[in-house]
């Protein structure tokens, strides 16, 4: 396993509640130059409903996960050391050499792939810390209750990706990192929140193309409210369904432009304000 620790100045960026606020204010003005007009004006303020909402829910997640992953590169430190001195010591997992044994375990998925266990044992299963090393590469150190990962704990799979935070019952769950070393997401990250073995929950979703999504997530997939920032310099700010666009968003061009309306299948439909950077008010009909 690599040593590379987070570095939260670089790579974690706190949402800015300032370009949302300004978005606020300016179509409350226009609302007041436009009151003979009550479809777009009860448009705008669906609009300006939306964004607060996002306004109030980001900023809270933004802090949560802002002292997660700090509390987690503590964690993460912790972990390198005593990887450091498993390989020097050999055996030495931050417990009395006394109380560490040595077990063959099968796979529970009923395959034929063993792994060798060094760590804690009560009554033949494992129970405290401990590491496991499978004959297929797949390596995991960390924290066990009744024969299942539980607790904190760090996967590393034989094809280069890797897993670090909280497990329940063999399963990720609660909050961890999912780093991806190889193939078509190679330099993908996910930071956040697990259930059942999927991201679900909030989350930052980091592309290694530059871009990033930074919202809810359902069984793996952008679901509920998110911001999705282009490498472009644009950014979507809405309602995510399956993965896609889908209900009312905000889109930010990187030109100042900003475009209000509805999203289908993660395609714009119907008519949509668009506010200029020159403060010129237009619509886009999809």
């Amino acid at each position: 396993m690599e040593g590379n620790l987070i570095d939260l100045n670089d790579k974690f960026d706190k949402i800015s509640d300032k370009p949302l606020l300004e978005t606020v204010s300016k179509l409350e003005n226009i609302i007041n130059e436009i009151n003979n007009d009550e479809a777009l004006v009860n448009k705008i303020k669906d609009i300006i409903t939306i964004m607060n909402t996002f306004i109030k829910d980001f900023k809270k997640n933004s802090e949560e996960l802002t002292k997660y992953i700090e509390n987690l590169n503590i964690e993460h430190k912790k972990q390198i050391n005593k990887l450091q001195k498993e390989k020097e010591n050999k055996i030495d997992i931050n417990i009395n050499n006394n109380e560490i044994q040595e077990k063959i375990f099968s796979s529970k998925s009923g395959g034929i792939n063993k792994g060798k266990y060094i760590g804690h044992l009560i009554d033949g299963k494992r129970e405290g810390r401990g590491i496991i090393k499978w004959d297929n590469g797949d390596l995991y150190n960390g924290e066990w209750k009744n024969d299942k990962k539980e607790g904190k704990g760090i996967y590393c799979y034989n094809n280069g990706q890797r897993y670090e935070g909280d497990w329940y019952e063999d399963k990720k769950e609660g909050r961890g990192i999912y780093y991806w070393n190889n193939g078509e997401f190679q330099g993908d990250r996910y930071e956040g929140e697990w259930r059942d073995d999927n991201y679900e929950g909030k989350g930052i979703y980091y592309y290694n193309d530059g871009s990033k999504y930074e919202g809810d997530f359902k069984k793996g997939k952008r679901e509920g409210k998110g911001i999705y920032y282009y490498y472009t310099g644009n950014y979507y700010i809405g309602d995510w369904k399956n993965d896609k666009r889908e209900g009312k968003g905000v889109y930010y061009y990187s030109n100042g432009d900003r475009e209000m309306g509805d999203y289908l299948d993660n395609n714009e439909i119907g008519t949509h304000v668009v506010l200029k950077a020159n403060g010129k008010i237009d619509s886009n009909t999809y």
